[in-house]
């Protein structure tokens, strides 16, 4: 119901995005805006609606899919950074291995 009328709401204005009553829809506020029956205007707001979900579940999809590769990722950089880590160690206790006794306080990895 119309507040300022007190008439049922039957369009919908585009511009303003509201529901009208038709006497609000013949005022100069409204007059020159774009208005459409009710049944109309929320089909087009269905299928708009409808086009923005499945743009959603895209990105979903794609944020999702993005999230594994990285994760991927992740663990393969911190695998080699363990296999890496442990090289060194072997180097550093080899090389231990070869200095001379007044070195080899250092301590191990």
């Amino acid at each position: 119901m119309c507040e300022e009328h007190q008439e049922p709401l039957k369009v919908f204005c585009k511009e303003d995005r509201a529901f009208l009553c038709l006497v609000c829809d013949k005022s100069r506020q409204h007059r020159a805006h774009t208005v459409l029956p009710l049944e109309e205007a929320a089909r087009e707001y269905k299928n708009e609606i409808y086009v923005q979900l499945q743009d959603l579940k895209t990105e979903k999809q794609t944020a999702q899919n993005d999230k594994v590769t990285l994760q991927n990722g992740t663990a393969k950089y911190l695998e080699e950074i363990k296999i890496e880590r442990q090289y060194h160690c072997v180097l550093r206790e080899g090389s231990r291995k070869l200095t001379p006794l007044s070195q080899a306080g250092k301590p191990s990895c």
